[in-house]
């Protein structure tokens, strides 16, 4: 019995130092500029962005696409994606999550606004006018260690 525990142990040791640690909040930073990004015949882009609560506590969502991390909401701030065409679930890692499914064409730009819905923050497209409107001040984030 001993030996089969430790067997055990020692497996579970080797799955969990081959995964990937989700990035603390503190290995993102916010950026003055986005880097230039365009949609192409082979890709579509899409913004994901948060407007700045009456009261930021700092405190930010996880966004994954189909299970995969793919960035922070902070209050403030935006960042970008560029896919192929397709169809993706988002959701963030609050507490009920919502999953967002959208269906990206070539050569078209998203926008995608993170709304704080008590207990969970709500993914929704919105339109251009409207992300230009929320974009005022935001600021680009990325991840200050790159994989």
């Amino acid at each position: 019995m001993k030996k089969a525990s430790i067997i055990l142990f020692s497996l579970i040791l080797l799955l969990i130092s081959g995964c990937d640690p989700i990035p603390k909040r503190s290995e993102y930073v916010k950026e003055p500029f986005a880097p230039r990004i365009t949609a192409d015949e082979s890709h579509a882009l899409i913004y994901f962005m948060r407007e700045t609560p009456i009261i930021n506590l700092g405190a930010g969502d996880y966004i994954f696409e189909d299970g995969k991390l793919i960035g922070i909401m902070l209050g403030g701030t935006y960042f970008i994606r560029k896919l192929p065409p397709g169809k993706y679930s988002f959701w963030a890692d609050a507490m009920t999550p919502t999953i967002l499914v959208l269906t990206v064409k070539a050569g078209e730009t998203y926008y995608i606004e993170g709304v704080p819905r008590n207990p969970s923050l709500e993914l929704r497209e919105i339109t251009k006018p409207l992300a230009d409107k929320l974009m005022v001040g935001m600021q680009y984030t990325q991840l200050t260690k790159q994989k």
